[in-house]
């Protein structure tokens, strides 16, 4: 009985390391695709910008427009367009890095919404710096490689 049991193989080594990478991944994957819905959201704020912004113009009297300097109507409009068109941008920079998290591909978009993220305080700074932190680990750089070899 003893032969039998020294004579089956044992059952292949895995690495601790790369289950703790794993894990890392899917756990900062769902973080990108929560972060993105809140991005979203919060752009849509601009959303309300806007549409308040024009029913204020258009309750104004043709002499209380020309009281207001020629900018200011263009420029309400386009900060708020700005502010939408940001925000909704890093929400699709998001959920994009979430789906490449999630597969192991296109590392560098990961890297690079962690980098956007980092000007996004406080959650999307917390976000970015612990997604560099992880990415930038040889263990997960070998992860990606490995996938791609596949």
């Amino acid at each position: 009985m003893e032969e039998d049991s020294a004579q089956q193989s044992p059952l292949p080594y895995r690495d601790p390391t790369e289950d703790r990478d794993l894990e890392h991944l899917r756990t900062l994957s769902i973080f990108h695709y929560a972060l993105a819905v809140m991005t979203t959201l919060v752009a849509g704020l601009f959303l309300v910008y806007l549409v308040v912004g024009s029913v204020t113009m258009s309750e104004l009297t043709p002499t209380e427009r020309s009281q207001l300097p020629a900018s200011f109507t263009s420029g309400f409009s386009r900060a708020g367009i700005i502010g939408l068109t940001i925000g909704w941008s890093l929400a699709a920079l998001n959920a994009i890095s979430g789906w490449c998290l999630a597969r192991r591909r296109f590392r560098g978009v990961s890297l690079f919404t962690a980098l956007c993220n980092c000007l996004w305080p406080p959650a999307g700074t917390c976000l970015g710096v612990v997604t560099i932190i992880i990415l930038l680990r040889d263990s997960v750089a070998q992860l990606y490689r490995s996938r791609s070899a596949v």
